[in-house]
Order: C-alpha cells, then sequence, then structure tokens
C-alpha cells in the first residue's frame, strides 16, 4: 500500500495525462487513502476523478459513487443524493446491473436521510415559529402592558394638570381675597378713625354746651345730624374702595345685558343701587338679609332688585352669579 500510494501520487502529479488517466489515477489513490481511513483526503481525490470520467464521457460511475458514499459519511446528504442520483442515471445508460444494484442499496439510505433531514429542517422550522409565535405574543403583552401604563400615565398627568389649574385657581382667588382684605380693612380702620374723630368732637361740644345749660343747642345739634348723608358718604367709601378694587366692573357687567338694558350712572355717581348690590356679592356677600341691612333697605326689595336685573340679562340666570364672579380684580 506504501509503494502504491508512492506511484499513484507520482502519477497523479503528472502533467501530460489525459482525463481517462486522471480518473484512474486519482481514483485509485483516493482508494488507498480510504483503506487507510483518511476520508478527508480521500474525498477530494474522488471528485477529482468524477470530473474527470465527466470531461472525458466516461460513464463509469465508481468515482462518483464512492464520492456519495464518503459525502454520506461525513453527513452531507444533499450532495450525496445528487452524486448517486448522477451515479445511477450513468449505470442505467450503459446497463450495468450490478452497479444499478450496488446504487439501489444506498439509494434509498441516502433518501431516507434526506427525507429525514428535510423532517428535522421541517422540526427546526416549527420550533422557531412556535418561539417568534411566543416572542410575539409576549411583544403583543408588553404592548398592551406598556399601552395600559401610558393610558395610566396620560390620567394621572390629566389629574396633575387640572389640579394644578384648580390650585392655580384656587391662588388667584386667594390673592384676590386677600387683597379685597386688604383693602377693606384699611378703609374700615379709615372710615371707622373718621367716625371716632367726628363723635368725639360731637361728645365734647354736647358737654360743653350741657356745661353751659345751653340745652336747646343740644337739641339743635341732635337734630342736626343727617343720618341719610352719612349713609350716602359711606356709599361713596364703599364705591371709591370697590371700584379701585375693581375698575372694569361696571364695564364688564353691562356686557350682560343689551346696549339699552344697560345701567346708565349719573355724573356724580360711581355705583349705583343696583349696581351696589351686586358689587356686594362679587366680594363674597351673598346673603339678602346682610345685603339689606348694608344698604338700608328690606329684604323683599333687595330680592325684587336681582330678580328683575337678572331676567334683563342675555346670558342664562344660572350662569349670572358665577359669570359675576369671573370679574377680575386690578
Amino acid at each position: 500500500m506504501d509503494s502504491a500510494r508512492h506511484y499513484y501520487a507520482l502519477a497523479v502529479a503528472h502533467k501530460d495525462l489525459t482525463w481517462h488517466q486522471t480518473a484512474i489515477a486519482t481514483s485509485s489513490l483516493g482508494n488507498i487513502y480510504i483503506h487507510d481511513g483518511q476520508i478527508d483526503t480521500a474525498i477530494p481525490l474522488m471528485a477529482r476523478a468524477a470530473m474527470a470520467d465527466i470531461r472525458s464521457s466516461t460513464k463509469e460511475t465508481t468515482a462518483m459513487f464512492i464520492l456519495a458514499e464518503l459525502l454520506f459519511k461525513k453527513r452531507d446528504v444533499k450532495h450525496a443524493s445528487r452524486y448517486v442520483e448522477y451515479a445511477l442515471m450513468d449505470a442505467t445508460f450503459y446497463g450495468a446491473r450490478l452497479r444499478k444494484m450496488q446504487l439501489s442499496t444506498i439509494l434509498p439510505i441516502i433518501e431516507g436521510e434526506k427525507v429525514n433531514a428535510v423532517e428535522a429542517q421541517k422540526k427546526l422550522l416549527f420550533v422557531y415559529a412556535a418561539i417568534v409565535t411566543v416572542l410575539l405574543l409576549t411583544l403583543v403583552w408588553l404592548a398592551v402592558i406598556i399601552l395600559r401604563q401610558y393610558k395610566k400615565l396620560k390620567t394621572a398627568q390629566q389629574v396633575i394638570t387640572e389640579a394644578h389649574a384648580s390650585q392655580q385657581a384656587i391662588n388667584e382667588l386667594l390673592m384676590e381675597a386677600n387683597k379685597i382684605k386688604e383693602e377693606y380693612i384699611g378703609y374700615c380702620f379709615q372710615l371707622n378713625s373718621s367716625y371716632i374723630d367726628k363723635m368725639t368732637k360731637f361728645k365734647k361740644s354736647v358737654e360743653q354746651k350741657l356745661a353751659d345749660n345751653k340745652y336747646g343747642e343740644v337739641k339743635f345739634l341732635v337734630n342736626n345730624i343727617d343720618l341719610r348723608e352719612e349713609r350716602e358718604e359711606l356709599f361713596r367709601n364703599f364705591d371709591r374702595i370697590f371700584l379701585k378694587i375693581f375698575p372694569q366692573f361696571v364695564a364688564v357687567f353691562n356686557s350682560f345685558f343689551r346696549e339699552e338694558d344697560q345701567i346708565k350712572l349719573k355724573d356724580h355717581e360711581l355705583l349705583n343701587t343696583d349696581l351696589r348690590i351686586f358689587a356686594l356679592i362679587r366680594i363674597g356677600i351673598n346673603d339678602n338679609v346682610k345685603i339689606a341691612q348694608i344698604l338700608g333697605y328690606s329684604v323683599n326689595t333687595i330680592y325684587t332688585y336681582k330678580t328683575k336685573i337678572k331676567n334683563k340679562a342675555v346670558i342664562p340666570k344660572e350662569e349670572f352669579e358665577e359669570r359675576l364672579g369671573n370679574i377680575k380684580a386690578h
């Protein structure tokens, strides 16, 4: 075997061989390597022999058949199947029964392995499809969870936005209330101080006249007190401080009515009774009894004023006081 391997190797290396000689030399050297168990070395030699048979149009199936067997052992079922079918075609072409019998024994085995390989691929594809399906379902599940979380987040953001807007509105109302309180506290102190000064002067004057036994003059002083004028002065002070806080009140209030129903003030008036009622409501005095006490009218009169004015408005009655409360302070 060693000597044969040596001389066949020299023959294969020879450059002047015909294709048929090349086929014989390479297939013989390949068989020696197969005998020695060197399959990987034999396969290229058998491939060269099979190609040489094709090029020389030699319908000898030995090299192709052996190559198919070697590739089958190497688990290359695809090429083994192709080559054994080609070898069977050659054997059929020149009617070699023995070779056809040899090929017929290995062909079903190769085809069976081919079918098994296809089945294995199908199973693998099924596994891959199952994995992809599971991943897709997982992705859909995650997408649903993310969508739900996104909706919850949007809802939470909307709640926060609404709460923020509500807080801002409350803050504005508080600032407005504080401003009203500050202005009216100062106004009340100033008014009370003025009345205290008047009462002090009046007390001193009465005491002096009583000490001088001038009772007639005391009676004159008392009768000379004009309560109506005092109330009018109170209203003028209220109007002045109110319009300082709500300078657009009259204009906005009149926008609730048609032009012919709007309140027209006289030259010397800052507010009149109609406007004064709703000015008190705007600063938070909603009780008809309290409004009546402040303005010196009966409760029925205040109710009648309010109803008559609301009936003339172009806005719905149920929205009237809400729109009134939206008139902004300066």
